[in-house]
This record gives structure tokens, sequence and C-alpha cells, in this order.
């Protein structure tokens, strides 16, 4: 009893504690650590390097059609180099029969042989432009078809990206959720300190209140008196 008296007399009023310094008492959880744990368990660094990839592919493909689609590349090129020289070989191979039929038949050269070579160019000259439009026509066929593969490689990156934000996404709500329990948590501990606080300067108020009532009383009235004043003393001061 002497020693509660002593307290509440020369003692201070007790302050809550600040909540920071005492984060093992209400369950502090470091909202970051929970958010690296959830991403540990996850391979959202495969996703972002398949999206990478899936992207180069379809970025490269779509370049390729893009240029086979407008004649360009050197698989059309090589096409239209080999027709080249196929038809310069058959045209070749037709004026050398054309030349040693006439001769066979003693007519040489002269206007039927010109005719006869114009006849061939001409014949050439219209398989030529059917090439080309055969390989013009590739190119298109070919151009589209690589453009679909791009679309389907560029679906195939967004959905890697896409699986990759729902991994950050949950990693997110994971450190969400541990920061709203941090808040909950201290929110309660510090209702809690505040109550405690205020229940023990209350006692220290009712202490006091009755020590100075319980003098009073005693100069008043003796030991009744004592009793009585410090009986509400304590009140008051509480």
């Amino acid at each position: 009893m002497a020693h509660q008296i002593a307290n509440a007399l020369f003692g201070k009023k007790q302050k809550a504690q600040d909540p920071m310094d005492n984060q093992e008492k209400w369950g502090y959880g470091d909202a970051e650590e929970a958010r690296g744990t959830m991403l540990q368990d996850m391979p959202h660094e495969k996703m972002g390097a398949l999206a990478g990839e899936y992207g180069g592919y379809a970025t490269s493909m779509q370049g390729m059609g893009m240029d086979m689609m407008q004649g360009k590349g050197p698989i059309l090129d090589a096409m239209r180099l080999q027709q080249s020289e196929a038809l310069a070989d058959v045209g070749a191979g037709q004026n050398l029969a054309q030349s040693r039929a006439l001769a066979a038949r003693g007519m040489g050269g002269g206007g039927l042989s010109s005719v006869l070579g114009s006849k061939t160019t001409n014949t050439l000259g219209e398989q030529s432009r059917q090439g080309l439009l055969g390989i013009q026509d590739y190119g298109m066929k070919a151009g589209n078809q690589m453009s679909q593969t791009a679309q389907g490689w560029g679906d195939m990156g967004a959905n890697a990206l896409g699986s990759q934000a729902a991994m950050f996404s949950q990693a997110n709500q994971a450190q969400l959720g541990q920061t709203q329990t941090n808040a909950a948590n201290q929110a309660s501990w510090m209702q809690g300190e505040d109550a405690r606080v205020k229940a023990a300067n209350s006692r220290r108020g009712g202490m006091i209140g009755g020590v100075i009532g319980g003098i009073g009383g005693f100069i008043a009235g003796g030991p009744a008196g004592a009793k009585l004043g410090y009986s509400l003393g304590s009140s008051i001061g509480a």
C-alpha cells in the first residue's frame, strides 16, 4: 500500500507506447516480404522472358511477311533469278533449234529467221510476265501466311505477359493484405494500450485524491474522517 501511495504521489503519468517500438506485441508482418515470398513461388521471370521471345519472333515474322507481300526479300529474288535464267536457256535453245532447222532446209538466216526469233522473244516475254505474276501471287500468299503466324506469336507473347501480370497482381494482393492486417492489428493494439494507460492514470488519480482526502478528513475528523475523506477523494481523483 505504501509503495502504491508513493507511486501515486511521485510517479509520472503513463503515456501510450509507440506501436512501432512494439511491433512484436501486435503481430507486425513485413508487407514487402509477403510480396517477395509470393513471387518466389511463381515463374514470373520465365513468363517475362517468353513474352520477349515471342514478341521478337512476331516482329521478325511480320517484317518478312510485309516484304513478301511487297515483292521483296531473298526468296522472291531467288525465284525471279531462277525464272530469268530458265527462260534465257529456253530462248537460246529455241533459237538454236530454229537456226538448225532453217539451215537444214537451205534457208539460212534472212527474214524468216528474224520473224521466228521475234516470235520466240514474244513468247518468252509472255512467259516471263506470267511467271512474274505467279511469283507476285506467291509472295502475297506467303506474306499473308507469315503475317498470320506473326499474329499467333504475338498472341502467345500477350498471353505470357497476361500470366506475368496476374502473378504480379497476386503478389501485390498479398502485400496489400499484409498491409491491411498490420493496420488492423496496430489499431487494435493501440486501442488496448490507450485503455491500459487511461486505467493506470485513473488509478493514480484516484490514489492521489484518496491520499489528499484522507489527510484532510483526518485533520477534520480523526480516523473516521480520514476513511471518509480517502473514499471521497479517490472517487473525485479517478
